[in-house]
């Protein structure tokens, strides 16, 4: 699903309730498609492949491990606040 175009996009977010958005269907497999994450808009330095359920990477370790390695977080600099 998807609002706007890359031609015509939704500059301010209270257009989306006056928008149609646009459906898309893929025969699914349980992963996020490739399609889908490219139209992020993003002028992206990197793009990986993950192989997980969709919502299983929300806990996958080679996500976090992405994740920190792009956000530069190493185990020195880690600050974990516990409560």
């Amino acid at each position: 699903m998807s609002y706007g175009s890359k031609e015509s996009p939704i500059n301010d977010l209270s257009e989306v309730c006056h928008t149609m958005p646009k459906y898309t269907y893929i025969d699914g497999d349980g992963t996020v498609s490739a399609e889908s994450a490219e139209v992020d808009g993003f002028a992206a330095i990197a793009r990986v492949v993950v192989k997980a359920e969709h919502r299983a990477l929300l806990k996958d370790q080679t996500v976090f491990k992405l994740l920190k390695q792009w956000l530069g977080v190493t185990q020195q600099n880690m600050y974990i606040q516990y409560k």
